[in-house]
């Protein structure tokens, strides 16, 4: 799994994402890979089904 700092430093882009989880209703936040896995996020992030994503373009560059 890929850390935030560790992301940037390779100049990896990353997804916001903004989601909601029923009963109760839940919101969250988080940021996801380009791979689509949560960036150090509990397990329980997949209960969330994003209503909200900006950004997706997975790029390294040297």
């Amino acid at each position: 799994m890929w850390g935030g700092a560790q992301l940037a430093s390779r100049r990896l882009s990353v997804t916001w994402c903004h989601g909601i989880a029923p009963a109760p209703v839940r919101l969250h936040a988080w940021v996801q890979a380009g791979d689509g896995t949560p960036v150090e996020e509990p397990p329980s992030t997949f209960a969330y089904t994003p209503a909200l994503t900006i950004g997706g373009h997975h790029q390294h560059r040297p």
